[in-house]
């Protein structure tokens, strides 16, 4: 993939993903674009973190109940890719403070076992 490649993910706002994505497109022609619903396959989130050049997330407080989202996530930080994110900000779409993202995330941190991470996290680094 070049420096133009952008995967991006959320677990809600797929309509607000779309818009993102089709603007993106337009601005940037030359960039390649994934939106995790559109371009993949089950499963396949991973790899094109591990493509992309950076990551772009939609944070709402489905994102982190998310396993699937929670390993593009892990994997985008292990690897150190450049993650932009969007917050959601009505709290009746999902929309999570600051405080509240910071409290998701640590929520998240006790079900890596549950959710099958663990393994791909100690290879991964963490």
């Amino acid at each position: 993939m070049t420096d133009k490649s952008l995967f991006v993910a959320g677990s809600t706002g797929q309509d607000q993903m779309r818009i993102a994505k089709l603007k993106l497109t337009q601005a940037l022609p030359d960039a390649k674009v994934f939106l995790d619903v559109d371009d993949l396959k089950e499963g396949r989130g991973r790899e094109y973190v591990e493509l992309s050049a950076q990551v772009l997330i939609f944070v709402s407080k489905g994102y982190f109940d998310s396993s699937a989202c929670m390993r593009e996530f892990l994997r985008a930080v292990s690897l150190g890719k450049p993650i932009i994110t969007l917050v959601e900000s009505e709290a009746n779409k999902g929309g999570l403070t600051p405080a509240q993202v910071l409290a998701k995330l640590h929520e998240a941190d006790v079900m890596y076992d549950k959710w099958g991470l663990s393994q791909e996290m100690s290879a991964w680094g963490f």
